[in-house]
């Protein structure tokens, strides 16, 4: 959006709200001699320059992995947003995260070992992945007459010396998916259909929709960093700060469980906490 108002203003028109709350576009340019209009040019494309550098930086592979390998998403998210600007109106973008998407693929995934992939698909995962017309289709082939199993065969050998479509391809050539359980929990497609479908893509397809958006809860560990640092703890040192913050989000994701009860830290309690550390230590001593 805000590269938005950049791009409309090169073209000398900005949008504002007037005094009765309308939207309205207000020309820049009118009342301006051709030297102030040709500067004011320059300036805004230099500012837009630079915005819309750190703007690619926000839009990475991963990102763009992540909206692509979304079942009720893939490209067609990011053309319905990304072909309103005018630095995205052309095919290049698509190219080139097509091209990082498709080498990630070939050198990591598309060579895994058939079984590996296999493996992370349960007989009851594979059950629970055949939709309704799968299931169909399974039993009416079960019902199939003798004279037709000719016929049946001699397809199973004529596709057999066709040539498998790579799976990305074809995963991409699919339609989005239109089911609002999957719009919520996509990882949950790769794991009932994808991974029955496209067994070495839905490895790569959960290791980027489950990268984290950040390392930490930022909001939460500033404010409990801000609760732990008060005036009269100023003296405290910042990787000490640090260190005690990691050791609660451990704690509290169950990644690590601390030996003394770091809930006893709050409030009047600190002389209990004192207590169960000498006996602690006299503990490892002996």
């Amino acid at each position: 959006m805000l590269l938005d108002h950049l791009e409309l203003a090169v073209q000398g028109v900005i949008i504002e709200e007037n005094d009765d709350h309308i939207m309205e576009e207000v020309h820049l340019f009118d009342d301006m001699d051709a030297k102030t209009r040709k500067l004011l040019k320059i300036y805004i494309k230099l500012g837009w320059k630079k915005l819309n550098d750190y703007y690619g930086k926000l839009t990475s592979t991963a990102y763009v992995a992540a909206v692509v390998f979304h079942p009720c998403k893939k490209w067609r998210t990011l053309e319905q947003l990304w072909n309103q600007l005018p630095s995205r109106q052309t095919s290049e973008w698509r190219k080139t995260y097509e091209g990082n998407l498709t080498r990630v693929w070939e050198e990591k995934y598309k060579d895994m070992a058939h079984e590996v992939a296999c493996n992370a698909v349960s007989a009851s995962e594979s059950n629970s992945a055949l939709d309704y017309i799968e299931r169909r289709l399974a039993f009416s082939r079960s019902l199939v007459r003798p004279d037709s199993q000719e016929r049946q065969s001699k397809r199973r050998k004529q596709s057999a010396t066709l040539p498998v479509q790579d799976e990305l391809d074809q995963y991409l050539s699919e339609p989005p998916v239109d089911n609002i359980a999957y719009k919520v929990d996509p990882i949950a497609w790769w794991r009932d259909v994808g991974a029955v479908r496209f067994p070495r893509l839905s490895y790569m397809a959960v290791d980027f929709l489950t990268i984290a958006s950040s390392s930490a809860e930022t909001e939460r560990d500033f404010s409990s960093c801000g609760r732990m640092v008060t005036p009269l703890r100023c003296r405290l040192r910042r990787h000490i700060v640090a260190m005690a913050q990691c050791l609660r989000s451990w704690s509290k994701a169950g990644i690590y469980r601390p030996t003394l009860p770091l809930g006893l830290l709050e409030g009047d309690n600190w002389r209990q906490v004192l207590q169960l550390a000498s006996r602690v230590s006299v503990d490892r001593d002996t």
